[in-house]
């Protein structure tokens, strides 16, 4: 009787219970894996820096983006030395009796299946329409900010950015569009501080520049694009939102303990960008 029901309930369940089972086990197993990060951050606290754990945050996305599909790649390697192995830690039994649904059933499912991919494609749209506007507005603060070659405060970026190691020619610049210093750019990276920054004390404009500084020498703005396009493709996920807001925070603790190691005070630390 019980298979029967069993039976009974997988054909009319179809895809829709494979794509449950799916979520359910992709879930349980980035809940496991930031579990395990916090974990680490506790058992090791005294021997992390911020750095440290920008890293291990960076790793925990990168392996919640890469779960959809490792179980596809490893699943059949380890089929060979494992038996009856799926990498799956949720598991359907399915009788021995059980028949494939009707075709009818079948175009139910894939219906269910084209609403979800359409929702899902749409989220994923708004998240990468998102980006693209972020990168349009700091394509109009760099055009419209204003650059200067030849005052103090350039003299000053050019001796930090050497006492960083950073080898790369940093251009400073101020902008009217924003209320808080930023940072930018690969290959010819930019600061930009917001209009009135020239009355800064000569301390605190320090201090922000060794800041901004920070997050270009670390490559930030490389880092936070790419972990975001992989929280974008994962975006269901609220696992990989939550890394995603933890390596943000890391990132800003280390550019601030960059400042304090360059004799910087708690007190004078610039807001977070």
């Amino acid at each position: 009787m019980l298979t029967a029901v069993t039976t009974q309930f997988l054909s009319y369940a179809g895809d829709d219970l494979k794509l449950a089972v799916f979520l359910m086990d992709l879930l349980a197993k980035s809940l496991i894996l930031v579990v395990l990060i916090y974990y680490l951050e506790r058992i090791f606290d005294r021997f992390l820096t911020s750095s440290h754990r920008h890293l291990l945050w960076i790793g925990a996305i990168l392996l919640i983006g890469l779960l959809p599909i490792a179980s596809s790649i490893f699943g059949p390697l380890l089929k060979n030395f494992l038996a009856n192995s799926n990498l799956a830690l949720v598991t359907v039994l399915v009788p021995n009796d059980w028949t494939a649904p009707p075709i009818h059933l079948l175009q139910r499912a894939y219906g269910w299946a084209d609403i979800l991919l359409i929702v899902y494609l749409s989220f994923l749209s708004y998240l990468f329409l998102k980006l693209v506007l972020s990168f349009f507005r700091v394509y109009r603060i760099q055009r419209t900010a204003q650059y200067n070659t030849a005052d103090d405060a350039t003299a000053l970026l050019d001796a930090l950015r050497s006492r960083l190691g950073i080898s790369r020619k940093v251009s400073l610049g101020s902008s009217i569009r924003i209320s808080a210093p930023i940072s930018f750019g690969l290959i010819r990276p930019k600061i930009i501080l917001p209009d009135g920054s020239d009355s800064w004390d000569d301390s605190f404009l320090e201090n922000v520049l060794i800041h901004e500084l920070s997050h270009i020498k670390r490559l930030d703005w490389l880092t936070h694009i790419t972990v975001y396009l992989v929280a974008s493709i994962n975006w269901f996920n609220p696992f990989v939102w939550r890394s995603l807001s933890r390596l943000r925070l890391e990132a800003e603790y280390s550019c601030d303990n960059a400042v304090l190691r360059n004799g910087g005070s708690k007190r004078s630390l610039p807001s977070k960008s």
